[in-house]
């Protein structure tokens, strides 16, 4: 008569098992907690990054979205200091309504900083108006503004009637950090042909 031998698991073999088990667990579990840390690092640091170049793309942005207000009228000027327009871009309004905007440097406790300005109208009186001035990016060197004018950058951009610089930089040291590009064109587009039909008068 034929029996089936059956082999049971020692008490040694259990153990070796369960220890093996153990230290597998442990190891997985140190893998894991050491990926999500550096996930978490990274998150961090792309998250540091985006932040540090949101004021650059806002200040692209409302370059790009530079208006001529008047082809007889002068308001883009800028120096290495400040850079003022008229851009309907503007970093805190959505609307995409025209208005007057000023990108300034100044002095600060930490060196210095880009701050963005805008003249905000206030209820009630029409002439009753608000400067809004907001910090943007801190320098510890001095940033300074050029400007691409009849293909040379400058230092300073006038005031000259109907026109706009072809592009802005904002430069720290020798290195340029944002380089704007207005979307319209630099020259005011009047018609050759608009002499003919007499003197036109422009709208305020």
């Amino acid at each position: 008569m034929n029996y089936l031998a059956v082999r049971a698991f020692t008490l040694i073999e259990m153990l070796v098992v369960l220890v093996i088990l153990a230290l597998t667990t442990t190891l997985l579990s140190q893998g894991l907690e050491t990926t999500w840390r550096n996930f978490e690092k990274l998150g961090a640091r792309d998250l540091a990054n985006s932040s540090a170049q949101l004021p650059l793309g806002w200040f692209e942005n409302s370059i790009r979205g530079a208006l001529l207000y008047h082809p007889e009228q002068a308001f883009a000027q800028g120096d290495e200091d400040s850079f003022q327009f008229i851009s309907f871009n503007l970093p805190d309004d959505p609307r995409n309504i025209p208005q007057p905007m000023i990108w300034q440097i100044e002095p600060s406790e930490q060196g210095w900083q880009l701050r963005y300005q805008r003249v905000q109208p206030q209820p009630g009186e029409s002439d009753n108006t608000e400067i809004r001035s907001v910090q943007m990016m801190d320098f510890a060197q001095k940033p300074r503004f050029s400007f691409l004018h009849q293909g040379n950058w400058q230092p300073q951009f006038p005031a000259i009637e109907g026109m706009l610089p072809e592009a802005v930089r904002l430069i720290v040291g020798d290195q340029v950090i944002a380089t704007a590009t207005p979307g319209r064109p630099a020259l005011a587009d009047i018609p050759a042909e608009l002499p003919a039909f007499g003197v036109y008068e422009f709208g305020g």
